[in-house]
């Protein structure tokens, strides 16, 4: 489970966290396995990155809650 906080100001370059993202373990199968978050600065959004074994075919299945708040003047 990740959770975490991002912010793009006035251009995607700007995309940061806001603190520091917090993953929980429910469960592996395997340790060499990883789910990873980070800003996108080049599309101004959040991107998850999922690691699986090499030479292993892995079908990642992900459920993404998000709300957008958006201030326009």
């Amino acid at each position: 489970e990740l959770k975490g906080l991002i912010l793009k100001h006035d251009s995607p370059s700007s995309t940061s966290f806001i603190g520091t993202p917090l993953k929980t373990l429910i469960a592996s199968s395997n340790p060499s396995w990883n789910v990873t978050l980070s800003p996108d600065t080049e599309n101004g959004s959040l991107r998850i990155t999922a690691h699986g074994s090499p030479f292993t075919v892995v079908r990642w299945v992900a459920f993404v809650e998000m709300v957008e708040v958006a201030f326009y003047s």
